[in-house]
């Protein structure tokens, strides 16, 4: 009941020492949403165990996955898959972001050094890196005691992160990235052309990789200009020396064209959709022949 309450306090407007309710402002169904989505997190922390979903990405020159992104699935009430910008938003706004952000870190890289996936070929496992993660002024060092309390190899890691987050634009931030790009890391811009993307503060910044993301791509099939744009773009990103993946590949025909437009690093349904470690694991070891 005080989680609920709690949460209804969003939706209120203070004036003076008190908080008004206004009905019009209220979205039930918004409420339902995310009281769900906390009581599915409660049941997270109580348990302990995460559901991690593993997608891998592919390399079309290499003709073999190479890489495997993280999601946490969580469903709702009737089996749907909940998203995760609102599951990782709910949990900053309850302050419990950190908490699972280091959850889901652990469990990933606990899995990928005990199913020895750089046997099979996966050079890299792509996690997601929240804002609230880098609130302490010394972030790497968390990130990097995590690696070693599972025995992971830092190059192995690439973190993904928003322009939101590289708009910190502070030195202590860009500090601690150089300290983890020294013991191996990578970095990848996570959802690039979802926004007004700054290509000024993209290039200053130590990136070493750009995902674009699937919006951009499904709109770009929508016109010939739209085309045009997407392989003007990756040519241009690809020509500043990124390693530059295509996200949600769906078609045959999507597939087909980025590839010709010069990326050659590909994730989507059509390549493999995400799925839990050992529906992957077995997807991996029967790989051989793709493509």
């Amino acid at each position: 009941i005080t989680e609920r309450i709690d949460l209804l306090s969003r939706f209120t407007r203070k004036i003076g020492n008190r908080h008004i309710f206004y009905g019009k402002d209220i979205n039930s169904g918004d409420i339902r949403y995310k009281a769900e989505i906390i009581t599915q997190l409660q049941d997270i922390f109580r348990q302990g165990t995460l559901d991690l979903r593993y997608q891998p990405i592919y390399d079309s020159d290499l003709k073999q996955y190479f890489a495997l992104e993280v999601s946490l699935f969580i469903a709702n009430h009737e089996n749907r898959q909940i998203r995760q910008n609102d599951i990782y938003k709910t949990a900053l706004e309850t302050g419990q972001s950190n908490k699972l952000s280091t959850m889901i870190f652990k469990q990933a890289l606990w899995w990928f050094v005990r199913e020895k996936l750089s046997s099979l070929g996966i050079k890299k496992i792509e996690l997601k890196l929240q804002e609230s993660q880098c609130i302490d002024s010394a972030w790497a060092n968390n990130i990097l005691k995590i690696c070693r309390e599972c025995s992971f190899e830092p190059a192995n890691l690439c973190l993904l992160v928003s322009e939101s987050i590289l708009r910190f634009n502070k030195s202590a931030f860009y500090t601690n990235i150089e300290i983890l790009k020294k013991a191996g890391v990578n970095f990848a811009i996570d959802g690039f052309g979802t926004d007004y993307s700054n290509l000024g503060m993209i290039i200053k910044s130590p990136i070493d990789g750009i995902k674009i993301d699937k919006e951009l791509l499904h709109e770009s099939f929508s016109s010939i200009k739209g085309r045009q744009l997407l392989k003007g773009t990756l040519s241009m990103l690809k020509k500043l020396s990124y390693r530059v993946i295509a996200e949600g590949i769906e078609t045959k025909e999507q597939n087909d064209y980025v590839m010709q437009s010069g990326c050659s690093y590909l994730q989507g349904f059509y390549i493999c959709k995400p799925a839990p470690g050992d529906t992957i694991l077995d997807h991996l070891q029967n790989s051989k022949n793709l493509y």
